[in-house]
């Protein structure tokens, strides 16, 4: 696919800076002519600049690329868990919204559904995909930049959470580790994550397969009655065995139902 080739053409700039066109060609096993239509239209796009023969990405796009990285992995499964938490949402609810990729897509069905609703999110990103939409009241989480994530950290987005109650909260995880905690690879952004468990009602927590049994550094919140664990497969190994024993619903998106991606 043309998204999933542009993406590994991000990757190799980001990791080698200015490859030649030739290299980008035999990395990715295409044509120059393709790769060299693909840099016009990244370059349309912002992403990458051109300047006497060569390409680099853009000025101070770095991390904002690394995010937009991040959104297209593994995009079918992200599309899938987001559709599914989309179809489950009340009506008059106020929900809370992390910053992850697959929450991103969420906002897009939402986005999408014309219902009117208040929400509170604390993804920059996620936040822009309702700046235009007047049926929808949105509150954006105020806090220090965590520009890795382009979400809102520190004390002020934690005053913030201490005034606000939310319905439900829909929570992107980097891992679900074997000993049933949520984990974040940043302090901060799990400092929030597990305020934002706190002052909700109930949590659907957003992991694809791949997260399953995995492990990085700072651990937000335990999985636990009253999370809905939701994947576009079924568990497995440690992490079946635990969903089995401590009666947390777990809630699979059925892939057949999910949408295409949806662009802002």
């Amino acid at each position: 696919m043309a998204t999933d080739r542009k993406s590994r053409l991000i990757m190799l700039f980001l990791a080698n800076g200015r490859p030649s066109v030739e290299r980008i060609a035999t990395t990715l096993g295409t044509s120059l002519a393709i790769i060299q239509r693909d840099l016009i239209e990244l370059e349309k796009m912002g992403r990458i600049e051109q300047r006497n023969g060569s390409a680099h990405i853009a000025t101070g796009s770095r991390k904002a690329l690394a995010f937009w990285e991040r959104e297209q992995g593994r995009i079918d499964a992200k599309c899938t868990i987001a559709f599914a938490a989309s179809q489950r949402t009340r009506p008059n609810e106020r929900p809370f919204g992390d910053a992850g990729t697959a929450v991103l897509q969420l906002a897009r069905y939402i986005r999408g559904m014309g219902s009117s609703i208040k929400i509170f999110f604390k993804g920059l990103v996620v936040a822009q995909e309702f700046a235009h939409v007047p049926s929808i009241e949105l509150t954006l989480i105020g806090g220090r930049p965590r520009i890795e994530k382009l979400s809102t950290v520190g004390s002020a987005a934690s005053s913030m959470m201490e005034e606000l109650w939310c319905d439900c909260l829909f929570l992107g995880k980097k891992a679900i580790d074997v000993e049933e905690e949520l984990i974040s690879l940043d302090a901060e952004e799990a400092a929030i994550n597990a305020q934002m468990v706190r002052r909700s009602a109930r949590v659907t927590d957003f992991a694809d397969s791949s997260k399953f049994g995995s492990r990085v550094t700072h651990s937000a919140e335990q999985l636990a009655i009253g999370h809905t664990p939701t994947s576009e497969a079924e568990p497995t190994g440690e992490f079946a065995k635990y969903i089995e024993r401590s009666g947390v619903n777990f809630a699979p998106a059925e892939t057949e139902k999910s949408q295409q991606v949806i662009h802002a």
